[in-house]
């Protein structure tokens, strides 16, 4: 009886550790031993060999990955943060940053970046905590794509700023591609976005789908503030706030556009859509087909 019950501890201990949830930490570079092990060693965000260990420890068990508090502009100064093939269908990976501490910068006076931060081909990842600020130029600020035979899906951003970037060209986010889905907003902000009439705030096209934007605050951009492109299907924008102020031009809130310039034309219109218990304050038009 004594020996079943060992073997039972034995088993339950085994399972606890395989299960459990792993922490593991970085920074704007690294900082004691660099090994991510601790706050006080954090490794720095844009190794790849720590998220090569990182995809690894997934294979077993859930991953939070804490961004401590500081400027991450290296991922608009130096090289963006590539999350290719990362995340697993069941072990979630969790990107958790300092509340209003950990800021990603794009700073003027350099070339115009591609992307700061790109989920690519990956899974079952949530974005959490981030702050993203600066006039610099860039294309997209956070994107989510897929691409080459690869899937994306179940991504989730939570509680992320976009503030007073003038320099975004097409995006502050957004999805694009038909095996990028399930891809969700919440509790976002976005105030004071672009550089003309094509920049946005969130822009999704190419058939992507099931694309949700859940509670979050949208104030102040230079275009479309949301756009949903070429069969972007099963869009989702549900209790969230959009408001515009003098200063800025006035463009939808929400867009579903189609650009068919050549004949004949290669671009269509989505199926479902459902926008509900939102908020307008002056726009002309708050939400447009075109």
């Amino acid at each position: 009886m004594m020996i079943r019950n060992l073997l039972l501890i034995f088993v339950l201990f085994i399972n606890v550790r395989v299960f459990s949830q792993v922490t593991r930490f970085v920074g704007p570079e690294s900082v004691g031993s660099g090994d991510g092990m601790t706050a006080a060693n954090a490794a720095d965000f844009l190794n790849t060999n720590f998220w090569t260990d990182v995809q690894l420890l997934l294979q077993t068990q859930p991953v939070t990955v804490k961004f401590i508090a500081g400027i991450y502009s290296r991922a608009y100064t130096e090289k963006r943060l590539y999350l290719n093939q990362k995340g697993h269908a069941k072990n979630q990976l969790v990107l958790e940053g300092d509340l209003n501490n950990t800021i990603f910068t794009a700073p003027t006076g350099y070339e115009t970046s591609a992307v700061m931060v790109w989920i690519y081909n990956s899974r079952n990842i949530t974005v959490k905590n981030f702050s993203f600020t600066g006039n610099g130029s860039v294309n997209y600020v956070l994107r989510v794509t897929s691409g080459q035979g690869g899937v994306t899906r179940d991504i989730l951003i939570e509680n992320c700023r976009w503030e007073d970037m003038r320099g975004i060209i097409y995006g502050a986010s957004g999805t694009a591609q038909s095996t990028t889905s399930y891809v969700t907003y919440k509790n976002c902000t976005f105030k004071r976005i672009g550089l003309n009439s094509g920049s946005h705030m969130i822009y999704n096209a190419y058939d992507s789908h099931h694309i949700s934007i859940i509670d979050s605050h949208f104030e102040d951009c230079t275009g479309d503030y949301v756009r949903f492109r070429d069969n972007l299907d099963y869009a989702v924008v549900k209790g969230t706030t959009f408001k515009r102020n003098s200063g800025f031009a006035d463009y939808p809130f929400i867009a579903m556009p189609l650009f068919n310039d050549i004949d004949p034309g290669d671009e269509i219109f989505a199926t479902n859509y459902s926008f509900t218990n939102n908020t307008f304050t002056n726009a002309a038009i708050a939400i447009q087909w075109f």
